[in-house]
């Protein structure tokens, strides 16, 4: 073999060395990626009464009185709710609450629980309290998994030093940090 052609071989070589390299990497980053989030199913621990209506809502469980509904280590509390146990979700009203550890807690009259996404979606005089920290809105979702609450139609953040308001938000918990917009 003359000189190009060992030079050529050896590029080659390389060259599909590296390629089959380079997939390796793309195949374990699309399995790391596409991995879904485990699914856990939301219990109902409480409720003063349990009935069915199929000619109100054929597909939910009707909760009155002291309820209380489990999602991991979450708990959420009303006065009355609609449990949808097929979709994994709730819908809870009057005297909202719901608790995430000894640190976070949120109140709000009326609550939509998705369990599969961990969104809860709180609406009506929501209060988040995080420690020190509390945030008013009147519209609030709530990502579990990320750990952050956006606001979307005014809020104010209030610590013991600062009072800041504006029209949309978001608030992490985790990190009270902040970030506000006000156009």
């Amino acid at each position: 073999m003359n000189i190009v052609n060992k030079f050529t071989f050896v590029c080659l070589c390389l060259l599909s060395v590296m390629c089959a390299w380079a997939q390796t990497e793309d195949a374990l980053s699309v399995t790391k990626d596409t991995v879904p989030a485990k699914k856990t199913k939301v219990y109902l621990e409480h409720s003063n009464t349990l009935s069915f209506d199929k000619k109100v809502r054929p597909d939910a469980q009707i909760l009155i009185g002291e309820v209380c509904f489990r999602h991991d280590s979450s708990y959420m509390y009303c006065d009355s709710a609609y449990f949808f146990e097929k979709t994994n979700s709730l819908e809870a009203f009057s005297n909202v609450r719901m608790e995430q550890g000894d640190t976070l807690f949120v109140y709000g009259d009326y609550l939509f629980y998705d369990g599969n996404t961990q969104i809860a979606y709180l609406r009506q005089n929501v209060r988040m309290e995080n420690g020190q920290v509390t945030l008013f809105t009147d519209s609030l979702n709530y990502e579990r998994i990320p750990n952050i609450g956006y606001y979307f139609d005014g809020g104010m953040i209030v610590d013991s030093l600062n009072q800041l308001s504006s029209f949309y938000g978001q608030y992490s918990p985790e990190t009270k940090l902040a970030i506000f917009n006000d156009s």
